[in-house]
């Protein structure tokens, strides 16, 4: 399976090239993986979107998903972006607010 920080490198950063010289770029960048590698990324790449945790925890890129996941928590955790609440811990009148993922490749 492509490593986590290439598989992270070509869909953030490559597959969604702006210009001509990006999609080449993207092109050359895909075609120096090896062949596992460019599979991978063609899997991520023509697979639906889950719609729930649910859903892609059910899906063949379940390993992608709980990275993505846990990457995420990660870097909203190191800049404070929320406190995690134990719900037997709110008083009456405490605003908490929810949150979800949104599932996109």
């Amino acid at each position: 399976m492509l490593r986590d920080s290439l598989k992270a490198e070509a869909l953030t950063q490559y597959v969604m090239p702006t210009s001509e010289a990006g999609e080449l770029e993207y092109i050359a960048f895909i075609k120096s993986l090896p062949k596992e590698d460019q599979e991978d990324i063609e899997k991520l790449a023509t697979s639906p979107d889950p719609q729930s945790y649910q859903e892609a925890m059910r899906s063949e890129n379940k390993q992608d998903w709980m990275a993505a996941c846990e990457k995420e928590l990660d870097a909203m955790s190191e800049f404070k972006t929320f406190t995690d609440v134990d719900i037997g811990e709110v008083k009456p009148g405490d605003k908490v607010i929810g949150s979800k993922f949104v599932w996109k490749t």
